[in-house]
């Protein structure tokens, strides 16, 4: 080959190796990193509204956007708060890191909401008031107090990414926990739903299915015993059930802002504060339907998004009368792998029916004891 035509190839080609590898080094520019791309993403969200439930932009609950977040970059998460914190390798509070998860126990004294955090005591979660946006875990009036801990769900390495964790072991783990809580909490949870023998309605007598129910949310004071009438088997309005949740859950009234609900309404109150802390939502076009009873598996829904049920359905189908394609499936299969939720004698769940006020009390307590 001619020397000239040699060196020139050979010049073409230096040229052509030194682009590449100026290429790469932009490309990789100092300080890009897994978490920058995670928390960006994570930030697109921000604005994004909260829904229980929710796995997606058109909504979110906490775990639903943390799982939604990493699961963009191959790392999925367990889809419960519960799970999730048992997930990966824990984390001090002092050695937290952009892109891990933050936990804090919003009801009682289990873990109950999360976040991603960002740096310098700052994390992006969804939060029931505000949808996706940001928050100070030292805030000094809400999330410091309720800050449970931390957990790193990957490793950043040369050789790429790596998962921290494993889902069944992180439910395994909650389960645990969950069981070993309840032990521990037993003393306190048959003195807070002890009831009495005496019934304290005239239409729900001893023998009654649902007695105990019943007995035990009045003596808690969560019922009221006004005409020393219950009416259990009629059926549980979206007003009555709004009621149930805000003396449950001791929330804040709040005033509603839907057009079918007036001040005057006698679960006012109570609407608006199940619909301010997201348990809730209205039907569409600003309307609540407070006098509307709701179904069997409207309720089972409900439920299962308040107490953020894994919903992963496991295609056991309970019922000889609920499909799998049905909309309630994956809330009402949680619900009866919980114990939260029974059928009929005859196999069915009859998830159209009518909820009544004594199915609602049931459904209610059990979840609260769980």
């Amino acid at each position: 080959m001619d020397a000239h035509l040699f060196l020139f190839f050979g010049g073409m080609c230096m040229t052509l190796v030194i682009s590449m590898v100026l290429s790469a080094i932009l490309f990789f520019s100092p300080g890009e990193s897994f978490s920058d791309d995670l928390l960006t993403e994570a930030e697109e969200q921000l604005g994004a509204p909260y829904e229980f439930g929710g796995t997606t932009p058109e909504g979110f609950d906490c775990s639903g956007f943390a799982g939604y977040v990493f699961a963009q970059f191959d790392v999925i998460l367990p889809r419960s708060t519960s799970e999730q914190f048992y997930f990966g390798e824990s984390v001090k509070k002092e050695d937290l890191q952009a892109g891990d998860i933050v936990f804090f126990q919003t009801r009682g004294d289990r873990v109950s909401h999360s976040g991603i955090y960002i740096e310098d005591g700052e994390f992006i979660h969804a939060s029931a008031t505000n949808g996706i946006s940001i928050s100070s875990i030292e805030d000094p009036y809400y999330w410091k107090e309720r800050y449970l801990g931390a957990r790193r769900v990957f490793e950043e390495s040369d050789d790429g990414i790596r998962t921290l964790g494993d889902i069944d072991q992180a439910r395994k783990r909650s389960a645990e926990a969950a069981v070993e809580a309840e032990a521990e909490e037993l003393e306190e949870e048959v003195r807070d739903w002890s009831y009495s023998s005496v019934p304290y309605f005239t239409d729900v007598a001893s023998e009654y299915w649902a007695f105990s129910s019943i007995q035990a949310f009045t003596e808690a004071g969560i019922l009221a015993v006004d005409d020393k009438t219950f009416y259990p088997a009629d059926g549980a309005t979206r007003g009555v059930i709004a009621e149930l949740l805000t003396t449950a859950l001791e929330l804040d009234p709040a005033e509603p802002e839907f057009d079918d609900v007036d001040t005057s309404h006698v679960s006012s109150d109570s609407i608006g504060a199940v619909a301010e802390a997201g348990y809730m939502n209205g039907i569409g076009s600003g309307l609540f339907e407070p006098d509307r009873v709701l179904t069997r598996a409207e309720l089972a829904v409900v439920l299962a998004n308040l107490f953020e049920l894994d919903l992963s359905p496991e295609g056991n189908a309970p019922f000889d009368d609920l499909e799998l394609t049905h909309w309630a499936y994956p809330a009402v299969e949680a619900m009866h792998r919980d114990g939260l939720i029974g059928g009929y004698e005859d196999g069915t769940f009859r998830a159209a029916n009518d909820v009544t006020r004594a199915e609602a009390v049931t459904m209610l307590l059990r979840a609260l004891k769980r």
